[in-house]
């Protein structure tokens, strides 16, 4: 059975999940770094702007994934040595994708993003967050669908945050290939989070 993790106006603004555990092979210095890493996420943006990854509950908001507008995805990097970047999206976000964010040393140190396997661009420097917080920073018009997100260091999968896991229930996120699970923070206590879909049409079943 498939869900997907939404958050919206029934949720409280500041709802956002904590991972166990930072994930720190993604920075230069960080632990585990090697340079080559990828993130992938599905997500469908359902408010004007979403954040979808930031570095703790506590950080600066120059330290998130954050979709700006209906056609750019904004990664706010701490490093002087590795600024901001900006991606021009060739969809609207507004819809269900799949977006992944790759940090490789060769031909050049660079992070790459990509929207449905069509490149958006890259950055110089194969340096992105540390990761440990999803949805912070959120505010009445920041909503979206998370489907899921899988995390590589150097071609391994090490991490796979999976709605479809929870079976709809609980406020636990669960990291079905690792052990950093997630926990919800802020979020309803009725389940409405979980939202059930047809995994053939990748649409909601209402009654």
């Amino acid at each position: 059975m498939a869900y997907y993790l939404e958050t919206t106006t029934s949720s409280a603004t500041g709802a956002y999940v904590s991972l166990q555990s930072r994930i720190d092979y993604l920075r230069d210095g960080g632990a585990g770094y090697t340079g080559e890493f990828e993130v992938e996420f599905k997500v469908d943006v359902t408010g004007s702007t979403a954040v979808i990854f930031g570095s703790g509950s506590t950080a600066a908001s120059d330290r998130i994934v954050f979709f700006t507008s209906e056609f750019n995805l904004n990664i706010r990097r701490p490093s002087p040595s590795s600024p901001d970047a900006n991606f021009a999206l060739p969809q609207s976000c507004f819809g269900v994708h799949t977006y992944r964010i790759v940090g490789s040393l060769t031909p050049s140190s660079q992070i790459e993003v990509f929207q449905d396997g069509v490149s958006c661009g890259t950055a110089t420097n194969s340096d992105l967050i540390f990761i440990e917080t999803l949805f912070l920073f959120g505010s009445s018009s920041r909503f979206s669908r998370f489907y899921y997100s899988k995390f590589y260091n150097n071609g391994v999968l090490t991490n796979h945050l999976d709605p479809s896991a929870t079976v709809g229930t609980g406020l636990v996120l669960e990291d079905t290939t690792g052990t950093n699970d997630g926990t919800l923070n802020n979020f309803p206590t009725n389940n409405s989070q979980w939202v059930f879909y047809s995994s053939g049409t990748e649409a909601a079943i209402t009654e």
